[in-house]
């Protein structure tokens, strides 16, 4: 039987995702088209939480490949409200 595919998806808080880094790929940081990129990849486990999904440049995409690399600075997590604030 095949694995039942969910789709979670929230444009608002992708859109949000991408104006915190300033529409930067989050990897080399330039002024390019963004594609979707998911930290772990989906060759790896189908998943489209949004807490799965980070701005990549395509050139960025491809070089990261099926390897789980995280690029996304903490700030921008905590000012999305998708996870809290520490507190030392």
């Amino acid at each position: 039987m095949a694995k039942e595919r969910k789709l979670i998806w929230d444009s608002a808080i992708w859109q949000r995702m991408v104006e915190i880094n300033g529409h930067k790929c989050y990897c080399c940081k330039e002024f390019k088209p963004l594609t979707i990129d998911h930290i772990v990849p989906i060759s790896i486990e189908w998943n489209w939480d949004i807490m799965n999904l980070q701005p990549l440049c395509e050139r960025c995409n491809v070089i990261k490949s099926n390897k789980v690399i995280d690029y996304r600075p903490n700030y921008i997590m905590v000012q999305l409200g998708l996870v809290e604030r520490q507190i030392k």
